[in-house]
């Protein structure tokens, strides 16, 4: 068959067009293109130092939670997020009726980490049954827990929606807070 004609081929008992010879696709940049010198990502790596990937005396380095004032509480969130404290405030509220049935709105507490983090927690007394489809999570954690799960599995989410590192540093500040917390392995068993 020649190159100029139009030829069908017999595959599998099937009639179909001869396809042209491949040739590769104008690149969309330099980055995507394998026949460049370019190797590698070109985006600067920024790595930090947490309790997961560092060694030091816990003891020394220990994250403190302080519970906000009535009059702090106006500057925290603009203080921590932003012009996206009320994106935080929704996603936290939104992934907290996700993860228990049980919450039904109501006050929640601002807590400032020693380490810079933010976190907030329903106020409440009772524990929240928290069930998750996604990992097979079930089990029941203290208002202060659920929160603190809800604020995690808030700031991961939208670290991916937000171009700002302010989001992703505060996810984990809040990761090597919750390391220590008393139902650490509760939290941590529910984001994974």
């Amino acid at each position: 068959m020649s190159e100029g004609t139009n030829a069908v081929l017999a595959v599998n008992g099937c009639a179909q067009k001869r396809l042209r010879p491949f040739r590769p696709a104008a690149p969309i940049d330099r980055c995507a293109a394998a026949w460049t010198d370019v190797t590698g990502n070109p985006a600067p790596i920024t790595t930090r130092t947490t309790l997961m990937n560092s060694s030091f005396d816990l003891n020394s380095q220990r994250i403190v939670a302080r519970e906000v004032t009535d009059d702090e509480r106006m500057q925290m969130l603009p203080r921590h997020f932003g012009r996206d404290m009320l994106t935080v405030e929704y996603a936290i509220f939104a992934f907290m009726r996700k993860l228990s049935t049980r919450y039904t709105g109501g006050y929640w507490t601002y807590f400032e980490l020693s380490n810079g983090g933010f976190y907030m927690a329903p106020q409440s007394d009772s524990r929240f049954p928290v069930n998750l489809e996604s990992n097979g999570f079930e089990g029941e954690m203290s208002a202060d827990a659920a929160g603190i799960t809800a604020c995690l599995f808030a700031l991961s989410h939208l670290s991916f929606q937000i171009p700002r590192e302010c989001i992703a540093n505060h996810f984990h500040h809040l990761r090597d807070f919750a390391l220590d917390h008393s139902e650490a392995s509760a939290i941590l068993a529910a984001i994974d």
